[in-house]
């Protein structure tokens, strides 16, 4: 194990609303040795809780928080890092971790026992606010009490970058509704957002709220982010309007154009899908699909721009046989159409991270809420795979998952019942949920590494693809994924 000053870990907090928050804590090894195993414990205040946990095992005593590694977490190279996450519950005022421990020693060094910071070590900051400009206008001020968006690159590498925009209130009134749009060059593109709903028009990208983080209290801010893929050297946000502002505060060229503060989106919000396998994509990053693969009945999707809705859902099946179809979203290869920029196949041996973000909406009918991680022994882009992992998130009517109970498990850290068999095509571990989920935050590979244990796969395999849809057996309309995000390292 690498020696424990070497090693830090430091908080970030990426969401937070009335009753709760998200948040990661990277753990960096700054060592010249490898660390070969790590734990982060804190506590919480009484009226805090961690409901749900990513990319890492977590144990509680009372208010007392212990995180552990995952197998494919475990080490870290000298001079790599990790992220793990979790989501809490909160009443009241929030407050950080405190008492934070990563291997016996402070979680940040130079602190002491009984602090955190929340903010990363790598932290690039650029503090903007949203100042009225004009066309002659060669400088800027901030205007008191105006609302401001603050960049934060939380981690770098040749090929990406992570940022985060904290949107702060600091006026008298409520702040109702935010858009925030900026440019970034040719050579970057978001692959994914979070806390936020997307939208491009080529090089330039807008970024609005998710239902519970559209209102900002006087005093209080919202973080959203976004991860992007490079080619060259990075080069920061340009041209940022927060509701139509100015983000810049300072100077304005008097020979540039500010970007409009409206956008034609390009990724086919209202796109009405009826075609049987119709396709298109969304977020240049994901395809969504129609996949009406087992009835000749109309089934039709509204495609939005970080989702789909049912629209139109003709037929029924027997419970006791196989869906009607699965209208679903995806990240990597499916019959051989794969997602824009996907780096799927990648073999499970060479990933450190695969995060996801799903939020569902649900309506009458029988169906279930269907999250997929399919998996093959080689890197396949077409036809079935070998593997698929199956995350009941909802269960709706008399139907039940391929094959038969074998057990419960805690996964992510939540529990679930296991089901294993095979449906003549390919096998299936399935994990069901006792109550419907309805959004989650979570590592897909707490879900493969669980598998894996379980002798089904190995670390040679390679992870083809990431889908969350619906299988309606009866009825569906209004069913939707109202967002999904998956970024595969």
């Amino acid at each position: 194990m690498a020696h424990a000053a070497a090693v830090t870990a430091t908080l970030a907090v990426t969401s937070q609303w009335n009753t709760g928050f998200v948040a990661n804590y990277k753990i960096v090894n700054s060592g010249s040795a490898q660390l070969t195993d790590w734990k982060v414990e804190f506590d919480l205040p009484a009226d805090e809780s961690i409901t749900n946990v990513w990319s890492s095992k977590l144990a509680q005593s009372g208010t007392h928080f212990v995180l552990t590694p995952e197998d494919y977490n475990r080490t870290i190279a000298p001079g790599g890092s990790i992220s793990i996450g979790f989501q809490a519950a909160l009443t009241g005022a929030y407050s950080p971790p405190a008492n934070c421990l990563v291997n016996g020693q402070p979680c940040t060094s130079g602190s002491t026992p009984g602090t955190t910071t929340t903010t990363p070590t790598t932290t690039t900051t650029t503090t903007t606010t949203t100042t009225p400009t004009t066309a002659t206008s060669t400088t800027g001020s901030a205007t008191p009490g105006a609302a401001t968006a603050t960049l934060s690159v939380t981690s770098q590498w040749n090929t990406g970058f992570v940022a985060n925009y904290n949107i702060a209130n600091p006026g008298s009134a409520q702040l109702k509704g935010w858009k925030l749009e900026f440019d970034l060059p040719a050579g970057e593109s978001i692959t994914n957002a979070w806390s936020s709903k997307l939208a491009q028009s080529g090089t330039h990208y807008v970024l609005t709220p998710e239902s519970y983080n559209s209102t900002i209290a006087p005093g209080n801010s919202v973080t959203v982010g976004f991860q992007a893929a490079q080619t060259g050297a990075y080069a920061p946000p340009a041209n940022c309007l927060l509701n139509g502002q100015s983000c810049t505060g300072g100077s304005v060229s008097t020979s540039q154009s500010t970007t409009p503060a409206t956008t034609t989106s390009t990724t086919t919000s209202g796109t009405q899908i009826c075609d049987q396998f119709g396709t298109t994509t969304i977020g240049g990053a994901y395809v969504v699909q129609n996949n009406r693969w087992g009835t000749s009945a109309a089934q039709c999707i509204n495609v939005t721009a970080t989702g789909f809705a049912i629209t139109k859902a003709d037929g029924s099946a027997p419970t006791n046989g196989a869906p009607l179809s699965y209208p679903s979203v995806y990240l990597g290869c499916h019959y051989s159409n794969c997602s824009p920029g996907s780096r799927l196949p990648a073999q499970l041996s060479q990933l450190t991270s695969a995060n996801s973000s799903i939020s569902y909406s649900y309506t009458s009918g029988t169906y279930d809420a269907a999250y997929d991680i399919w998996l093959d022994p080689t890197p396949k882009k077409d036809g079935v795979n070998q593997m698929e992992i199956m995350i009941w998130f909802n269960r709706q009517g008399s139907i039940q998952p391929v094959g038969a109970k074998v057990g419960t498990a805690t996964v992510g850290g939540r529990n679930w019942d296991v089901w294993q068999g095979s449906n003549g095509s390919n096998n299936v571990i399935s994990y069901l949920a006792p109550a419907p989920i309805n959004s989650w935050s979570f590592s897909v590979l707490d879900f493969v590494s669980d598998v894996r244990n379980r002798g089904a796969i190995t670390n040679s395999w390679y992870l083809t693809s990431i889908q969350a849809g619906f299988e309606p057996w009866n009825g569906g309309v209004g069913l939707a994924v109202d967002s999904f995000s998956a970024t595969v390292n």
